[in-house]
C-alpha cells in the first residue's frame, strides 16, 4: 500500500527510510513522461492459492498470471545465470554501496556496510573470529536474537564476547590482590573461554544438563537428526572433539558442515555465532517434511539457547564466588580479612601509642571465629597506626616520613575505598565527596 500512496502524489518527498524507494522513484518518473493520468489500486496477490479460478475477478486473474510469469522468468535466470541489468530504462538515480544496489535507506545501507567491515577487523584483531570465517556466520540471526533480549542481558553478551567479562583474569589486572585462578576448579588463567570448559564436577554436571535440554528442544523443533547428533557431539566435546571425523566416510556432505564448525571453533558456537550453512541444511530438511516451523524461528531459538547455556555457566561461577556462609561473608572476604590480620601481626608494639598496645595482646584464636570481630580489630589497628604516626609528627617534624611497618610487603593506608563487586563480577568504585574547608 505504501507504493500506491507515494505514487499518487508526485510532489511529495519520500522519507529517507522509505522501503523500495528506487521502485517508487522509477514509477513516478514513468508517470511524468506519460501523456495521460494513471490511478493506482491495490490488488491482493496469490489469491489463486485460497480461491478457485472461477471465483477470481479479471484483474485478480491477470495479477496471478503476471506473478506466475515473473516467477518462471526468475527461476530461468537463476538456472541459466543470465540476468538483466539492474539499471532500468529512464532511471535517473541509482545508489550503490559496496557494489550492491540500495533499495531503501542509504544511511542504513552505508552504516551496515561500514559496520560489517569494522566488526570483521575488530573481531579478527581480538582473535574472536578470523577474518576469513566472518562471512560464514549467520549474522542476521544474531541481530534478530539480540533484539529480543533485555538490556542487561545484551550488556552481558557484549562483555562476554569481547572478553571483558569479570573473570579473574580481567579482575587481576584491575586489582593485583585478585588471583588469576578459577574459583571452581582452581585452574590458572580463568579467561572467558574457561567459563564453559571448567572441569569442576558441579560445573560439568550443570553443563551436561544444559546440553540435554538443548538437544530435547532440537528434537521438538523437527531438526535434522544428523544435525542433532552433530550438535550434541560438538557440545559434549567442549572444544576437544573434532566432529568432522564422525561424518568423513558415511555422509561426506555433513562432513563438510562439520569441518566448517571445527574450523570456526567451539567458542563461536556456544556464543551464538552459528554458521549460515547450518541454517541452509535445516532449511533443506524443512522442505522435505511437513512442519509448521520456519528456519528463521529455528535459528533464533538455537542462538538463544546457546547463549543461555553459556550464561548459566557464568551464573554458576558467580554463585561460587559470591556465596555467603552463615556468617554473611564470602570466601574471598574471609581470605582478605585473614591476610590483613597476618600483616598487622608484624607491627612492633613500640611503634604504637601506649594506650593502643593492648590490641596486639588479643586472644586471636577466639577473635578468628568471628569475621565481624576481626574487621573491628583491623579497623582499630588502622586507627592506632594513624594515631601513632600523627603523634610522632607532632613531636618530631623531621620524622614525618617514617611509617609503622606491618609486614614485608604491607603499606597501610589511612583511607581505604572498598571496591563494590556487582553480580557480574565487575568492580565499581565510589567517589567520596570532599569536605568544604572552613
Amino acid at each position: 500500500m505504501g507504493v500506491i500512496n507515494h505514487n499518487q502524489n508526485l510532489t511529495r518527498s519520500l522519507p529517507e527510510k522509505q522501503a523500495q524507494a528506487d521502485l517508487i522513484r522509477l514509477c513516478r518518473e514513468y508517470r511524468r513522461r506519460l501523456g495521460f493520468s494513471i490511478e493506482y489500486h491495490h490488488v491482493k496477490g496469490h489469491l489463486d492459492k485460497v480461491l478457485r479460478w472461477d471465483q477470481l475477478t479479471r484483474v485478480q486473474r491477470e495479477n496471478c498470471i503476471v506473478d506466475s510469469v515473473a516467477r518462471t522468468a526468475l527461476l530461468d535466470a537463476f538456472l541459466d545465470d543470465t540476468y538483466i541489468s539492474s539499471i532500468f530504462p529512464h532511471e535517473q538515480v541509482v545508489v550503490k554501496v559496496d557494489g550492491k544496489r540500495v533499495t531503501g535507506s542509504p544511511t542504513t545501507a552505508i552504516g551496515r556496510t561500514w559496520g560489517y567491515k569494522v566488526a570483521r577487523e575488530l573481531f579478527h584483531s581480538r582473535k574472536i573470529v578470523d577474518r576469513k570465517h566472518f562471512r560464514l556466520i549467520y549474522w542476521d540471526g544474531v541481530e534478530s536474537c539480540m533484539k529480543t533480549f533485555p538490556t542487561m542481558f545484551r550488556v552481558w553478551v557484549t562483555k562476554h564476547v569481547s572478553h571483558f567479562c569479570g573473570t579473574n583474569r580481567k579482575l587481576s589486572r584491575i586489582d593485583p590482590t585478585v588471583l588469576n585462578t578459577c574459583p571452581s576448579c582452581g585452574c590458572i588463567n580463568e579467561d572467558t573461554s574457561h567459563v564453559v570448559r571448567c572441569p569442576s564436577p558441579g560445573r560439568t554436571a550443570f553443563y551436561n544438563d544444559s546440553v540435554s535440554d538443548l538437544i530435547e528442544w532440537l528434537k521438538e523443533a523437527d531438526t535434522d537428526p544428523q544435525l542433532v547428533y552433530m550438535i550434541e557431539e560438538f557440545l559434549s566435546g567442549r572444544g576437544d572433539v573434532k566432529v568432522a571425523s564422525l561424518f568423513a566416510h558415511d555422509l561426506p556432505i555433513y562432513g563438510f558442515l562439520a569441518s566448517l564448525m571445527d574450523e570456526v571453533g567451539f567458542d563461536s558456537f556456544v556464543e551464538g555465532r552459528i554458521l549460515t550453512v547450518l541454517v541452509d541444511f535445516q532449511f533443506a530438511h524443512y522442505q522435505e517434511i511437513p512442519t509448521r516451523w520456519t528456519v528463521e524461528r529455528w535459528a533464533k531459538g538455537l542462538i538463544q539457547r546457546l547463549l543461555g547455556l553459556t550464561h548459566r555457566q557464568w551464573l554458576y561461577r558467580n554463585a561460587v564466588v559470591h556465596f555467603k556462609g552463615p556468617d554473611g561473608y564470602t570466601h574471598a572476604e574471609h581470605e582478605r580479612i585473614l591476610s590483613k590480620m597476618q600483616d598487622f601481626l608484624w607491627v612492633d608494639p613500640q611503634d604504637l601509642l601506649p594506650r593502643d598496645r593492648g590490641l596486639l595482646n588479643e586472644n586471636f584464636e577466639s577473635l578468628g571465629s568471628s569475621p565481624a570481630a576481626c574487621e573491628l580489630w583491623i579497623a582499630a589497628m588502622e586507627v592506632a597506626i594513624s594515631a601513632a604516626e600523627h603523634a610522632r609528627r607532632q613531636d618530631d617534624p623531621s620524622s614525618h616520613r617514617r611509617r609503622v611497618t606491618t609486614g614485608p610487603d604491607y603499606a597501610p593506608r589511612t583511607v581505604e575505598i572498598v571496591p563494590i563487586v556487582d553480580t557480574e563480577g565487575s568492580i565499581r568504585y565510589k567517589r567520596r565527596r570532599r569536605r568544604k574547608k572552613d
